[in-house]
């Protein structure tokens, strides 16, 4: 029984640690992303910079569900001023449809958080 007992324990330890290694090479990545857009967009590259914060999105969606508290506010202060450029990047290359549905995704994004906070 302790052999199975310590086998479990080490499975799931094991699990755990590569979700935690999973988790922060996601956001590392994610982080990169936005940045290498954060410098096209500066450069006027909008298309470029459009798809790099599409990309770093992306890469923040995938690992949404298995987030702690803090990682989730860690992802939200990462996903918001994306979802804002993407809408800018949008309506700089006439994809106004785009800039509509990201603007509107940064809209809801606050009105959730403020719920949340209003009721800590």
């Amino acid at each position: 029984k302790n052999a199975d007992i310590t086998s479990m324990a080490s499975e799931l330890f094991g699990n755990q640690k590569k979700q935690t290694d999973y988790i922060t090479t996601c956001l590392t990545k994610a982080a990169e992303l936005k940045e290498e857009a954060t410098g096209l967009f500066k450069k006027s590259q909008f298309a470029d910079a459009k798809a790099k914060y599409t990309d770093c999105l992306g890469h923040a969606q995938t690992i949404q569900e298995a987030l702690t508290n803090e990682q989730k506010a860690t992802v939200f202060e990462l996903c918001v001023p994306c979802q804002m450029n993407v809408a800018v990047c949008s309506v700089k290359l006439k994809e106004y449809g785009d800039g509509a549905i990201f603007a509107r995704n940064v809209s809801n994004a606050l009105l959730s958080w403020l719920v949340v906070y209003r009721m800590m």
